[in-house]
């Protein structure tokens, strides 16, 4: 029902937004150039598919996006603020720029989370001291930090490890390390030996100090939603194969990945994973002829930078793998559907991960349903999408300790326990997930190259003379002129007719502005003449399809009399 209730508010929202625009009815270019449209990451195309289409040289994109999905583990939604700029630099090729003005990121399940067994260390003072000493790290894979009881090495604790067993009073291990403080409030202590952690956003999980118990002990409380500006991108794109001459184009682009803070406390926000991403995306593109119907598919590999402390690596994040693929029908120039899948794969060496190991897939795919409205000519566009991740966890069962301790109660006057033979058992616990739908939706402003003004020529025609004896040779001139336009780049075409009082044709001699007519034969009376005159200018490279050509028709007369 919260879903629907999103998405029928994003429907209205936008046929309002439709209904209080005026359309523009002259049009630049072919119907594909008038709805291009930026992307959530910026550069131009749908929601998370670039086209292989690129602002024309000087056109402009300003974008604000409201971008929600989810994730896993730790059932996760992310909300997203991006704002960017997108510019033609020529007309095949264009640069962006994007920042996560706000991000917003909420786990609904924070038991299922390492980063928040890693605050938990932070509270007590630097987990890369409290959890080690590290072993390795100085070559490809990340350290084994031996406090964190992962067996597979990374700085994230095993998920639970300074969690509570149930019907215990205290943590089974301490954050603070070997000898240190019990803690409270870090959830059920979890029997596995690995971390949980999603790669866009690994050290997510914040934690509220709430004191200590009456016997000391920290006391923590899971936060579940932490916020804070997001991290920077830089793009680019460039067209190989025109799309607007061919029905098959391709484009070739990538982007950069700035982090916002390498920072223990951003990163610990779900604001930034604090590391740098790189890598080339190859675009393709299937167009129908008049451009209502179009296909485009994205396949990219993005190199992750990890994580490292004195040199020592800390985890080992996977890289990206993009396949995406989009489909665009537009049902007029205003209005157009989007429907497309977005991929990623999590690809070469990485600290494992636990989620994988229970069968479940980490590897999120995004299904997008939405529309998307132009006005200007694709100047001003906005538009939403409704959005479901097709692999979404389910809920996650996982075996829990179960305290079989004995506890003796003191008489003194204060309420004090002693432990008699500490027992534990394992017993199942069912981690429900609420889902995985999300949304998107936009308003984008910029500009669009106008076509040149339509040539719209003027003519002169002019005789040799008024009155020519019969026999004698008459020359007719027109003298064409193209406002707007400098002469050297106009071409002209010529069309001449000659005809009698009674509209009879009469033969010319020539086709250019200047042809003659051999009197000799005609019969002597008024004589009417009329030329059209086409004129050409060079076509432009964007937009396409611009008018090239105009006519117009100028008229004169003479008159064939007798010789004295």
């Amino acid at each position: 029902m919260k879903a629907a209730r999103k998405i029928s508010t994003l429907v209205t929202v936008l046929l309002v937004l439709a209904g209080t625009v005026l359309a523009q009815e002259h049009h630049d270019g072919n119907l594909a150039e008038r709805q291009k449209a930026p992307t959530v990451l910026g550069g131009t195309g749908l929601f998370n598919t670039f086209s292989t289409r690129t602002l024309c040289k000087g056109e402009f994109n300003f974008a604000l996006f409201w971008n929600s999905y989810t994730r896993d583990p730790g059932d996760l939604t992310i909300n997203q603020v991006p704002f960017n700029f997108t510019v033609g630099l020529t007309n095949r090729w264009e640069l962006w720029v994007d920042w996560n003005v706000w991000t917003n990121t909420i786990s609904r399940q924070p038991f299922l989370l390492s980063g928040y067994q890693l605050s938990a260390s932070r509270f007590f003072g630097n987990p890369f001291v409290l959890l080690g000493p590290p072993v390795g790290g100085k070559d490809k894979s990340a350290a084994f930090f031996p406090g964190t009881g992962a067996i597979a090495g990374g700085i994230l604790p095993a998920v639970g490890r300074f969690g509570t067993p149930i019907g215990f009073p205290e943590s089974n291990f301490s954050p603070a390390g070997g000898n240190g403080k019990k803690v409270r409030g870090l959830g059920p202590l979890i029997a596995v030996n690995l971390p949980s952690y999603n790669p866009e956003v690994p050290f997510f999980g914040e934690l509220d100090f709430q004191g200590f118990d009456s016997a000391g002990r920290p006391v923590f409380g899971y936060r579940e939603s932490s916020n804070g500006s997001g991290d920077f991108y830089l793009g680019t794109k460039f067209n190989l194969i025109d799309p607007n001459h061919h029905w098959f184009s391709m484009a070739l682009g990538g982007y950069l990945k700035i982090p916002i803070s390498s920072g223990d406390g951003a990163r610990a926000r779900g604001r930034t994973s604090g590391e740098y991403e790189f890598g080339p995306i190859l675009m393709f593109g299937q167009e129908s002829g008049g451009k209502r119907f179009r296909l485009y598919e994205n396949i990219g590999y993005i190199h992750t930078t990890d994580p490292s402390e004195n040199g020592v690596k800390i985890l080992d994040l996977p890289d990206k793998l993009l396949a995406n693929v989009g489909m665009s029908v537009a049902a007029s120039s205003h209005v157009e559907f989007i429907a497309e899948l977005a991929h990623t794969s999590y690809v070469a060496n990485r600290t494992p991960n636990l989620l994988p190991f229970l069968g479940d897939n980490l590897n999120p795919t995004d299904l997008n349903l939405g529309l998307r409205f132009f006005f200007k000519n694709g100047a001003i566009s906005f538009g939403g999408g409704w959005r479901k991740n097709l692999n979404n966890a389910d809920d996650v069962t996982l075996p829990v300790f179960v305290s079989k301790t004995t506890f003796v109660r003191s008489k003194g006057p204060a309420p004090q326990f002693f432990v008699i033979n500490p027992l534990f058992s394992t017993q199942p616990q069912t981690f429900e997930s609420e889902g995985g739908t999300g949304f998107v939706g936009y308003f984008s402003i910029g500009t669009r190259k106008r076509c040149p003004l339509p040539p719209a020529p003027t003519c002169v025609l002019a005789s040799s003379v008024a009155s020519v004896n019969k026999g004698e040779r008459l020359t007719l001139t027109t003298t064409p002129t193209t406002p707007g336009y400098d002469a050297g780049k106009v071409t002209y075409e010529y069309r001449w007719q000659v005809s009698d009082a009674q509209g009879r044709p009469v033969t010319v001699s020539g086709t250019g502005a200047s042809v003659e007519v051999a009197t000799g034969s005609l019969a002597c009376g008024r004589y009417s003449v009329t030329t059209t005159v086409t004129a050409t200018v060079p076509a432009v490279d964007c937009p396409s399809d611009c008018v090239t050509t105009g006519q117009t028709t100028c008229t004169a007369g003479f008159e064939v009399t007798e010789p004295p």
